[in-house]
């Protein structure tokens, strides 16, 4: 007698419960149906009667292991049903977006469907369905993402610590400290204390001359390039730049100018102002 792993179980199981297969009676308006045990039997090849027993004791299987993580494990052996059609799709999407072009939810629907029929020819027509629970599944795997599509990522300057630096200790020498408390005068003592003026509270909290924090401000301007881009696309998660092959000529690219005004006493007195340049004569 064969004996069948716990992860050939679940993945059964789960291929009963969440693919759809063809309708082929037609005095009905149903396209699609759950597998039945003779399509299981025939797609596996595993007796029919087994698969009946096994769908008797899902619960008994998923604890076998115990818990959640067995829960979990049935989710993820669902995802590799087709392997050899997944990972083709998945390169092919990689070497895509490579090149630039946008990639959508029609793309993984017809080069799914094409690399399924390649990857197994000898299974029937119509077995895989393009599901959004499959679909869903594909991308979470492969950490694939809808993102905006944006050519240009911004990043730090490399001296940006310095420049952080300077600011502060630009801020340390010009602004008005808390001003010397002496200490309690004693109450036997009715002269008042004496203070060494080379003390270091003086040394490092000179007000002379000083400017309150709320007045110091440093402004500076950069150019941010960037391109209008209408759409979506899908791209590897967490991807700064996710860019894509523009159609647009030369004048659909622009470059705006973004104003910092940043106060010593970190209070946003002014917003961030981002300014867009028109050609002369025309309308932004």
């Amino acid at each position: 007698k064969r004996s069948y792993t716990r992860r050939r179980k679940i993945e059964v199981l789960k291929w009963m419960k969440d693919y759809r297969v063809p309708n082929e009676a037609s005095n009905t308006g149903v396209k699609m149906h759950c597998p039945t045990l003779d399509e299981a039997s025939i797609f596996f090849k595993i007796p029919k009667s087994t698969i009946g027993r096994w769908r008797g004791t899902v619960e008994k299987i998923l604890e076998q292991v115990g818990g959640e993580c067995s829960r979990r494990d049935a989710l993820v052996t669902f995802l590799y049903l087709w392997p050899e059609m997944e990972k083709q799709l998945f390169d092919q999407f990689v070497a895509c977006r490579s090149q630039g072009r946008q990639v959508q939810d029609g793309w993984f629907r017809r080069n799914a469907k094409e690399l399924w029929r390649t990857s197994y020819p000898e299974l029937p027509e119509g077995l895989f369905v393009f599901s959004q629970g499959w679909f869903h599944g594909f991308l979470s795997h492969h950490q694939v993402v809808l993102r905006f599509v944006t050519n240009t990522a911004q990043s730090l300057p490399a001296n940006y610590k310095d420049q952080i630096l300077i600011w502060l200790r630009f801020n340390h020498r010009n602004r008005i400290l808390t001003p010397f408390v002496p200490p309690a005068v004693s109450i036997i003592s009715t002269s008042p204390p004496i203070v060494n003026p080379l003390a270091l509270h003086y040394i490092c909290n000179n007000d002379q001359g000083g400017i309150p924090e709320h007045r110091i401000c440093n402004v500076d301007q950069t150019l941010l390039p960037w391109e209008y881009l209408i759409g979506r696309t899908y791209d590897i998660q967490g991807a700064k730049t996710v860019w894509s092959k523009s159609a647009e000529s030369g004048s659909e690219k622009h470059q705006c100018t973004l104003f910092l005004c940043i106060f010593a006493d970190r209070v946003p007195q002014v917003p961030p102002i981002l300014i867009f340049t028109a050609a002369s004569g025309a309308r932004i």
